[in-house]
C-alpha cells in the first residue's frame, strides 16, 4: 500500500473555502509572485491559486460525500426548478449512538434550500428572525455536506450548486433582522426620542415608525444581522425619562424649577454627568439654571445673569432697554445687538 506523505498547500486544507477566501489567498500570494517576478510573477501566481483553491474544494466536497456511513435519509439542495428537495440513503448500517449524533444536523437539513439566484434573495427576504436565519444557514450548510450524494446531477451542476448555497448563505449573514435606535443622549432629548432610544425593531416595526425618526440626524439606526448584539443602553436613560417627564409637564415655572431641584437632589450621580456641581456661591439653582438655558437657546444674551435679576420670562426680557444693557461690565455692542434681536423676534 502506498502511503507516501502529502506535502501539496492545499493538502492542509481541511474545508471548503468561499470564494472570497480564494480570492483573497490568490491576491496575496499574487503580490508575493509580484514582488519577486514582476506582473507575470502577479498574474501567474494569482491565477494558479484561484484553479488550484476552487480544484481542492472539488476534491474535500467529493471526500466529504464519500465519508458519509449511515442509513439515514438525509436531505439536500432540492435539484428541481420547483426547489423540491430531494433525499438519498446510504446502503451501510449506523448505531444508535450515530444516529443520535446526526439528528440535529438532519433536522435542521429539512429546511428548504434555493436553486437559483432568484430563490436566494426571495427565501433569505422572508426571513424575519435570528432563528429563521440560522436555521437557513445550517440547512444550506447541511446540504452542502450532501450534496454530492446526489447521482443525477452532473459535476458541472452539483459545483454551480454548491456555489449558490455559499452565496445565499452569504445573504443571509448579512440580512438585516433588526433596527436599533440610537438618538443624541442628553438632558434636551425629547421624551418621545427618550422612550425608544436603544430599543430594537423588527424590519416590519420600523416601516411602520413616523419618517421623523427615519429622518433625524442627530439619531442614528444600527442594522443588526442575526450574529449583531444591540449596543447597551446609556446608563443614565432612566434618569433622563423621569427629568424629562418633568419638563415636559404643565407644572407652572416655579413649580417646575422646584420640582428639578428635588429631583436632582436625589441623583448626585445623575446631576454631577449631565449638569455638573454648582459653585458654593451660585446665584441660581439647577432648576433656576434649566429655565435660563432655555432663554439662552433662544437667543438671549447674558441669560443666566438677567435670570438672576429677575428677568425670567420671555416678556420680561423685552422690557430691558438695549442702551442700559451695553453698559454693563463685560457686555459690548455684540451682545447689544443680539439682545435687539431676540427682542425683535419675540415682540
Amino acid at each position: 500500500m502506498d502511503n507516501k506523505k502529502k506535502t501539496g498547500f492545499f493538502d492542509s486544507i481541511k474545508e471548503p473555502a468561499s470564494k472570497k477566501s480564494i480570492f483573497f489567498m490568490a491576491l496575496f500570494f499574487g503580490l508575493i509572485g509580484g514582488f519577486f517576478f514582476g506582473l507575470i510573477g502577479f498574474i501567474i501566481t494569482f491565477c494558479l491559486f484561484v484553479f488550484g483553491g476552487i480544484a481542492n474544494n472539488k476534491d474535500l466536497k467529493k471526500k466529504k460525500a464519500a465519508s458519509c456511513d449511515n442509513n439515514k435519509t438525509t436531505v439536500f439542495a432540492p435539484i428541481s426548478i420547483n426547489g423540491q428537495a430531494a433525499s438519498v440513503k446510504s446502503t451501510s448500517n449506523s448505531t444508535p449512538s450515530t444516529e443520535q449524533k446526526s439528528y440535529k444536523k438532519n433536522h435542521v437539513a429539512t429546511v428548504s434550500t434555493p436553486t437559483t439566484k432568484t430563490e436566494a434573495r426571495q427565501m433569505v427576504n422572508e426571513l424575519n428572525t435570528k432563528e429563521e436565519v440560522k436555521a437557513f444557514i445550517e440547512s444550506c450548510e447541511a446540504a452542502q455536506d450532501n450534496l454530492y450524494d446526489n447521482d443525477d446531477l452532473t459535476e458541472k451542476q452539483l459545483d454551480k450548486l454548491s456555489n449558490l448555497l455559499f452565496e445565499a448563505i452569504d445573504l443571509a449573514d448579512e440580512k438585516t433582522i433588526s433596527w436599533q435606535y440610537i438618538p443624541d443622549i442628553s438632558p434636551q432629548t425629547s421624551l418621545d426620542d427618550l422612550k425608544i432610544a436603544f430599543k430594537t425593531f423588527s424590519n416590519d416595526e420600523y416601516k411602520s415608525l413616523s419618517t421623523k425618526y427615519k429622518k433625524d440626524k442627530s439619531a442614528e439606526w444600527l442594522e443588526l444581522t442575526a450574529d449583531d448584539e444591540p449596543d447597551i443602553a446609556e446608563e443614565f436613560l432612566d434618569n433622563l425619562i423621569a427629568f424629562r417627564e418633568i419638563v415636559e409637564s404643565r407644572l407652572s415655572e416655579a413649580d417646575m424649577t422646584k420640582a428639578i431641584d428635588d429631583y436632582l437632589s436625589k441623583h448626585h450621580i445623575f446631576t454631577e454627568e449631565h449638569f455638573g456641581a454648582l459653585d458654593e456661591d451660585a446665584l441660581l439653582t439647577h432648576g433656576q439654571e434649566w429655565f435660563a438655558g432655555k432663554l439662552a437657546r433662544l437667543g438671549l444674551p447674558a441669560a443666566w445673569e438677567l435670570y438672576a435679576e429677575g428677568y425670567t420670562t420671555v416678556e420680561k426680557c423685552l422690557e430691558i432697554d438695549p442702551n442700559e444693557f451695553a453698559k454693563r461690565r463685560g457686555i459690548g455692542p455684540k451682545k447689544k445687538i443680539q439682545l435687539m434681536k431676540f427682542q425683535e423676534k419675540h415682540r
